[in-house]
């Protein structure tokens, strides 16, 4: 079919695009070529200017499409001889009508712009040192490999090694280049949730609509899948749902999925079928590297003894490190001067440095119990009482950090809970310490009573 430039454009780009995908993979086309439109035909009609949403797709389809786009475009109008994309983002008019975006019953929207990420999370911001840039460069591969060669894209490694900052940088990257495809993000402990009151709501089938609906769905730490053998079919059954339809899904736990052995073998077994890629433990190199770059981004200059200071009284955890920075830019602020010393950093990360003590766990519980006013008997029932909770956390996180106790040994203490509950707790008293001064004084309080 021959088109005139006198009619719709639109006509003629639909045409066009009809033939390209027969000719590329819809993944593909769906990544790079969906959120171009026809914008108008110029210089007398010799050009046809498409709009494209950003710089990074008109240099990936005028590298890759453009050929085998003019060539389709000569063939359905002759007398165009031209490509030109322009940077234009087009609002379509089904966005602009808030009544037609549905609010479902477990506030799970299908809308394209709630993927649940967190924007700052991107590549760019990502520190490349040597333990982790082959995970980094997988990470980028399968945006090319969208949906097909590297499905399921399976990330593992210990706490705090940068797996959740992958995963968020592959979620904002693809609603770069391609905003209309639909992604969302999620911790395992928020899907299991909305699962469970799913089920309480009688809303399993809208649970399951709204889930198989995502073209990337990104799922973190899923070794907490373990607890709930109901969730975890669920997600064997979503998961199926998404490969059959191309959608791609990326994953992170602290294991691979050969050690989830509370698992059944049919969902180790989807796990293990796209790629598994492992982020080790930083080395002491790979710690400067990220100390050193984290600082500049903050402003601050460390002296290279201070950095060292850092690394080895810090563990090898980049939340731990990112911290500390923190700690110190905070300093730096209040002193007007963003030049640090190895004495000054001394004095402004003296509570994240761990200390080398022979205090008994024992003394740890009473001390701790005895400050937040809570029974120790209650440490090791399953009240969620959020004083409890804290208080075992409190106590986890200083048992780990502070004694260098293991993560079982830490978890038979408190009623043979597992592993990953520590680890999560050791986090969550981690974060915590970033975000809040009360925590930092009751910490710093503790420590004190304990003489550590």
């Amino acid at each position: 079919m021959t088109v005139s430039h006198n009619l719709d454009i639109q006509t003629l780009w639909s045409e066009v695009s009809k033939t390209i995908q027969e000719h590329i993979p819809i993944n593909s086309y769906q990544t790079w070529l969906s959120g171009v439109y026809p914008m108008k035909i110029d210089d007398n009609g010799k050009t046809f200017v498409l709009g494209v949403p950003n710089e990074l797709t008109r240099s990936w389809i005028q590298k890759n499409y453009q050929t085998v786009l003019a060539s389709e475009v000569m063939k359905k109008s002759p007398s165009v001889r031209n490509l030109k994309f322009i940077i234009s983002r087009r609002t379509s008019r089904k966005q602009m009508q808030p009544s037609q975006t549905k609010s479902l019953p477990l506030d799970l929207k299908t809308s394209d712009r709630d993927t649940n990420l967190n924007t700052d999370l991107v590549f760019e911001e990502f520190i490349i040192a040597p333990y982790n840039r082959f995970a980094y460069t997988a990470a980028q591969a399968i945006i090319e490999k969208f949906g097909t060669m590297y499905n399921p894209f399976y990330v593992y490694g210990p706490t705090g090694v940068g797996k959740t900052h992958l995963l968020q940088a592959i979620g904002n990257r693809v609603h770069q280049l391609n905003p209309s495809i639909k992604i969302f993000y999620t911790t395992t402990e928020s899907f299991m949730e909305n699962y469970i009151n799913a089920i309480k709501k009688d809303h399993v089938k809208e649970f399951r609509g709204t889930y198989q609906n995502y073209q990337l769905f990104i799922i973190d730490d899923v070794h907490f899948l373990q607890k709930s053998e109901s969730t975890l079919i669920e997600v064997f059954h979503l998961f199926n749902a998404l490969v059959n339809k191309n959608a791609q899904i990326v994953l992170s736990s602290d294991q691979p999925p050969s050690e989830l052995d509370k698992m059944e073998d049919r969902i180790r077994t989807r796990l293990n079928s796209g790629v598994v890629i492992d982020i080790e433990k930083p080395k002491y190199e790979d710690m400067k590297i990220i100390c050193n770059e984290k600082a500049k981004k903050l402003g601050i200059s460390i002296a290279s003894d201070a950095v060292d200071y850092i690394v080895e009284n810090i563990p090898q955890n980049i939340r731990e490190i990112n911290g500390a920075l923190k700690s110190i830019h905070l300093h730096t602020m209040n002193t007007g001067n963003m030049s640090v010393d190895l004495v000054d950093v001394k004095k402004f990360i003296k509570n994240h440095v761990q200390s080398k003590t022979n205090i008994s766990y024992e003394k740890v519980i009473e001390t701790v119990c005895d400050y937040y006013a809570i029974n120790q008997d209650l440490l090791s029932t399953k009240l969620r009482k959020k004083e409890v909770v804290h208080t075992r956390q409190v106590i986890m996180y200083i048992f780990r950090e502070q004694l260098g106790l293991s993560y079982s040994f830490i978890g038979k203490q408190f009623g043979n809970r597992d592993h990953t509950t520590v680890m999560h707790a050791c986090e969550k008293i981690s974060d915590k310490l970033q975000e809040s001064s009360l925590i930092q004084k009751d910490l710093e309080t503790l420590l004190r009573k304990m003489g550590i």
